[in-house]
């Protein structure tokens, strides 16, 4: 996917900064489909990502806040 992909480029051109943190911030972020992908990708290229999700509904940030709770994010 392309933010996977995305991510992984980022990752990439940090290697000299590894210690450094990645934020990737996601505007209308909705139930998390973007973040989990973000967050896989982090994971796969060792990556320090920090994500910020905002989204005008509230009902997604009750999701979001599910999700990160359930899976552990």
């Amino acid at each position: 996917m392309k933010d996977e992909g995305s991510i992984k480029t980022t990752a990439e051109l940090q290697l000299p900064f590894k210690d450094k943190e990645i934020t990737v911030l996601y505007f209308g972020a909705g139930r998390g489909p973007l973040i989990r992908r973000a967050l896989a990708a982090a994971k796969e290229t060792g990556a320090n990502v920090k994500v910020i999700a905002l989204d005008k509904n509230p009902n997604a940030i009750v999701t979001l806040r599910t999700m990160i709770v359930d899976e552990k994010l």
